[in-house]
Order: C-alpha cells, then structure tokens, then sequence
C-alpha cells in the first residue's frame, strides 16, 4: 500500500514509521481510524453489491476509490468529543455539497474544447455516461470512471431510472485507479472530461427530461 501511496505523492513527503515493539497503545487512534476506515469500507461495497445485484470482482478499480472515500466520509461527517467534524475543524464550516450514491451510474458535464463545437452545434455534447466515484477533497469536483480512465467533473445530473443508475455492464467496464487514473499513463493528475465532438447527441434527449443537477 504504500509503494500505491508514494506513486500518487512527492517521495519525499512521506516516511515509514515504525511503532514500538509490544506498544501497541502508541498506535492506538490509528488503529481505531484503520478500523472505521475498514468499517466503512465493508458497507460501502455491500451497499454497491446490493444495488447492482452483483459482487465486485476484487481487481474492480471501484474498490481502490471506495478505500479514498470511506476516509473523506469521515473526515467530512463523523464527530469528535467536541461535536465538530474534522472538515468543520479546517475549513470552518459543515459540509454541505450533495452527494450520489458512490458507484452509481450518472450523468456528468463535459467541459468544451476552445475553438471547438462553438454555437448550437456546441450545445449538443455536453453530457456523458460515468461512474460516480467521490468527489476531491481540494476542489469540490466530481470525480467520474469511464472505459477510458477516471476524469473530474463541475457537475452530475442522477439517470433517470433504477435500471440505468445501477447498469451492472456499464459499471463492469469502467478503468482508472487513484495512482493511474488513465491506464498506460504515467501521470498521476485526474484531467477534466473534455468533449471531442465525437459524443453520441442522443444523450441530450436523456437528460433534458432530468433536470436535477449536483453541483
């Protein structure tokens, strides 16, 4: 795990600590973190098998992002002795951005290439197929699995059926992992979805009757 962590950081920033032999009590908050970080883990995937009536293969890049959200879920909701949440504690204030159902299948805004798809012809291709895969800490963007890697994302809109947000073959085929979100490319950055003019305009006609959007 932490060759994975030192892949998606400067190497330099992080050391390898060892704690006392036979201490165990110098490690205790963070064996207790591990293991609600654990916790979390275990209902987040049993909630996704449930809804795709399906289990996760263990190679599924899903579960590499389900480990990175299950720890945002605490840092933003979970309360400490003083009522506040870790994310009250840096930022000042509660979180309070919507959120999807993690490994859902939505609808996720494009950004538009400069000099490109200007005009109406433009408005066409604004929205893709993906999956939703948390959100970054930093910034507050969606961050979306595709066939063709992990992109972020401004916006998200919900499908609009159980059977098109829990769509087991789009979910199957779905790459990218934290330290290489597109296959085959040494960059660890996680680009915006950029629209190339080659998207089917027929999705337009999907989500236009689903107007709900998370910002």
């Amino acid at each position: 795990m932490l060759d994975g962590i030192q892949r998606t950081t400067h190497r330099d920033q992080i050391s390898r600590e060892n704690s006392p032999v036979g201490e165990s009590e110098s490690n205790g908050d963070i064996e207790n973190a591990v293991a609600k970080v654990q916790g979390m883990f275990r209902t987040l995937r049993s909630n996704l098998e449930t809804n795709y009536g399906h289990k996760i293969p263990s190679d599924h890049p899903i579960l590499a992002w389900m480990v990175r959200y299950a720890s945002l879920l605490m840092f933003w909701f979970e309360k400490g002795s003083d009522g506040r949440t870790p994310y009250f504690r840096v930022k000042g204030k509660e979180f309070r951005k919507k959120l999807a159902d993690f490994g859902e299948c939505v609808w996720y805004l494009r950004m538009k290439t400069k000099g490109k798809n200007k005009g109406a012809q433009g408005s066409k291709y604004r929205w893709a197929e993906g999956i939703w895969c948390g959100m970054r800490a930093e910034s507050g963007e969606h961050i979306i699995g595709t066939p063709d890697g992990v992109v972020k994302a401004r916006a998200i809109r919900p499908r609009g059926s159980e059977e098109d947000r829990w769509n087991w073959d789009e979910f199957a085929e779905m790459q990218g992992l934290p330290w290489e979100p597109v296959p085959g490319s040494k960059s660890i950055s996680i680009h915006p979805g950029i629209m190339d003019g080659s998207e089917d305009g027929s999705i337009i006609d999907k989500t236009r009757f689903y107007p709900k959007q998370i910002a």
